[in-house]
This record gives structure tokens, sequence and C-alpha cells, in this order.
């Protein structure tokens, strides 16, 4: 059980692809977009998905740009300065699990 748990249900914009982190330990990224509908209106979300788990890095390599995903995971906001000394901030999602609907 996940003390936080967010669901997201969109197709993807990149294929899933695998990375490393500065300590080698791979993970995986790959960008969806969500639309939410409104009766007049409809807003398209983007989201980066990080995916750490060894099965789903697996299943990661199959993922094509849009594929109709489901991920279920938790929110993260990253935030960094830039080279202006600006505070910028980014939201992550840290995909626990995904499914590719077909």
């Amino acid at each position: 059980m996940y003390l936080q748990q967010f669901l997201l249900l969109g197709r993807t914009t990149t294929p899933g692809k695998i990375l490393k982190t500065k300590a080698g330990k791979d993970f995986g990224v790959f960008d969806l977009s969500v639309k939410e509908y409104k009766p007049d209106d409809e807003v398209t979300q983007y989201f980066k998905i990080n995916v750490f788990d060894t099965k789903q890095l697996e299943a990661l390599e199959k993922i094509n740009k849009g594929d109709l995903v489901m991920v279920d995971g938790k929110v993260k906001l990253n935030q960094w300065q830039d080279r202006n000394g600006k505070t910028q901030a980014e939201i992550q999602v840290i995909g626990f699990k995904f499914k590719v609907i077909k």
C-alpha cells in the first residue's frame, strides 16, 4: 500500500528508453500526454514518467510513441536554480507499475 497513489491514463509522446543514474543504476523514462475533458474545453497535460523496477524496465523497451498507457505511481516535485538564479520546478511521476493498453 502506498501513502500516495497517482493514476494516469494517456498516450506516450516518446518511446520508452533506459538510462543510467550518476551511480550507474538503470532507470527508464517516457513522456505521457493526458487529456482532461471538460464540457466546453479539452486540456492536455504532459508528464515525465520515471521507472526504476527491474521487471518494469524490461517492459519499458516495448513502449512506442502513441501507445495508450496506464501508470500507477507517485508524484515528486523537483526544484532547482537555473543559471540566472531563478527557481525552477518540475513535477515528476515515479511509476511503480504501468500497462500498455491496446
